[in-house]
């Protein structure tokens, strides 16, 4: 008989599927917040957590095999506010639905197995049954008709100690020679495996630095945001095509970018606004976020604008008052508010003293960055906005300085799009139209700019889907103060990792490359002075060994 493997077999969670939410235990975060009828505290939250944890644990004890159903039949839990019992496994397996992912490699590997003959089987040890699990593993491309799935709670043996394996081996008649297994858990799907004579191998899909940061620092009680958002980061890194951007869209600017739209909104809604306009170019991702988010916000009204200071300082005032009130936000009945990247409070008080001078309601702005405070005082003073960022204070602390002198990476990086530069407005019959710029600007600094947008936009759509369906944006307020803390400490010692996102990227004032690679000798000759960002490229050229020992050493004084 050849001993050449015919049979490949692969556990199903952590390998071949990944939860956006992380770990096992932040599903039930998730979860606790599906059972309900409407809103409840969180110590209620959590008492149903422990007694769905405990349900399982005191069923396991004297069923092993159990499954899902016999875990609520079990549960010791009331409150008015909870869904029927009966509905909880429908409502716990649609979450599953909804947060599993597939890894790429892992079905790369799959297709490779059968390009070599290999029957696929697919074993858990997992209280789901193959009904519910197989129609996902087909979504997904991973399951082909002739597959097998063994799950421990149907076929009454786990893996652990060989039963599940043993099993199989019986009823498909196989030798364990012959036979492959790959699977992520070090004892079960290796240890296990390997004694029987199967030829195992572990699938273990690692953290990005980011995320496994936040995973491994996060202290919170009632709900692990930090744990969730880098499940949210792993599983959508490890689901989508390989490019040098990815990592770094999905660790910084998606989280970044969905905590700051979600807080935007939340705070409209507050204060009454009606409208909220995104301003192109910069708030393009914010817009595409705020679409996704709108549902949770059915009394706003979201547009995005076409505006420049090119075009409100090139184009005649009446002409631009035209244009505002003909896309509503020139108002005498609503309060509006845009929202934007940056401002020095130029824009919006010009618009603020056009509308005041045609007698229509002042505006709103909402900003991330503000800079130019003290030399804009007497523009901004009258004009209502809030600016999660001010530039008097980055003056005050050291580690904000490097916000302002990398701030055209957020400037261009982060706000990246291919749109056309807005010129001015004018008037085209009974309306009046944007007037574009025949190229985009970015194409004399960024590489494929155009593809790279399209990248970025999809990311950062995905990334605010699971944003949504993991209830990350309940905790907002916590992600946006996580991210901006990842951001300055990146920018003061950037990762290898993600320093390939920038090699398609040239520095817009210097038109320098903002990192480049180097040999050593190039490297000690100009310390990284010949880019825009030195530090970066002395990251990238050093030796992985020296750039990891001093990247620990100063975390240690730096960390979350």
């Amino acid at each position: 008989m050849s001993t050449k493997p015919h049979i490949s077999s692969f556990d199903i969670f952590d390998t071949c599927l990944v939860r956006t939410c992380g770990t096992p235990e932040n599903f039930f975060d998730v979860l606790a917040y599906m059972v309900f009828d409407g809103d409840v505290e969180d110590s209620v939250r959590n008492q149903f957590i422990i007694a769905r944890r405990r349900s399982e644990l005191s069923i396991s004890k004297t069923d092993p095999f159990f499954d899902i159903y016999s875990i609520y039949k079990n549960l010791d839990f009331k409150h008015e506010k909870l869904k029927e019992i009966s509905q909880l496994p429908e409502v716990e397996m649609q979450l599953e639905k909804e947060l599993l992912r597939p890894v790429l490699k892992a079905k790369e590997l799959i297709k490779k197995e059968r390009s070599n003959g290999h029957s696929i089987i697919f074993i858990s040890d997992m209280y789901l049954h193959s009904e519910f699990l197989i129609p996902i593993l087909k979504q997904y491309g991973l399951f082909e008709d002739g597959d097998k799935v063994y799950i421990s709670s149907e076929k009454g043996f786990v893996k652990y100690g060989g039963g599940l394996f043993r099993l199989i081996q019986k009823e498909l008649n196989v030798p364990f020679k012959n036979w492959k297994h790959y699977g992520d858990n070090n004892n079960c799907d290796y240890v296990a495996a390997r004694e029987l004579g199967i030829k195992a191998e572990r699938l273990v899909w690692e953290y990005q630095p980011y995320p496994m940061m936040w995973k491994e620092n996060d202290t919170s009680l009632n709900y692990k945001y930090a744990s969730i958002a880098a499940g949210i980061s792993r599983a959508l890194y490890f689901s989508e095509p390989d490019n040098c951007h990815k990592n770094f869209v999905l660790d910084f600017i998606a989280p970044f970018y969905c905590s700051y739209v979600y807080r935007v909104m939340t705070d409209a809604k507050s204060k009454g606004f009606k409208r909220l306009y995104f301003c192109a170019r910069d708030a393009y991702y914010f817009f595409q976020i705020a679409e996704k988010l709108k549902p949770i916000f059915p009394d706003i009204n979201i547009k995005y604008l076409y505006i420049s200071r090119d075009a409100l300082y090139n184009s005649d005032p009446e002409t631009v008052f035209e244009y505002m009130k003909q896309e509503g936000l020139a108002d005498k009945n609503t309060h509006n508010a845009i929202v934007d990247t940056t401002t020095s409070g130029k824009t919006i008080s010009f618009l603020n003293n056009l509308f005041e001078r045609n007698g229509v309601n002042k505006i709103y702005g909402y900003y991330i960055f503000h800079w130019n405070g003290a030399e804009t005082y007497e523009i901004t003073k009258e004009s209502q906005f809030h600016s999660d960022i001010l530039e008097t204070n980055i003056y005050n602390n050291s580690k904000y300085a490097f916000l302002r002198s990398n701030f055209y990476i957020f400037e261009n990086y982060f706000s990246l799009n291919s749109n056309k530069h807005l010129k001015c407005y004018k008037k085209n019959g009974q309306t009046i139209v944007p007037v574009f710029e025949d190229t985009s600007s970015e194409e004399c600094y960024i590489e494929d700019v155009e593809k790279w947008t399209d990248i970025h936009s999809d990311l950062i759509s995905k990334y605010t889907s699971e944003f949504i369906n993991t209830k990350l944006y309940n905790k907002s307020d916590e992600l946006f103060d996580l991210t901006i803390r990842s951001i300055l400490l990146f920018f003061r010692f950037p990762d290898k990792e993600y320093l390939p996102a920038f090699f398609t990227f040239s520095s817009f004032f210097s038109n320098k490359p903002v990192i480049k690679k180097s040999g050593i000798i190039h490297l000690l000759l100009y310390r990284g002075k010949d880019t825009e960002w030195p530090m970066a490229t002395k990251i990238l050229n050093l030796p992985k060994q020296a750039s990891f020992f001093i990247k620990n050493r100063y975390r240690r004084k730096n960390i979350f």
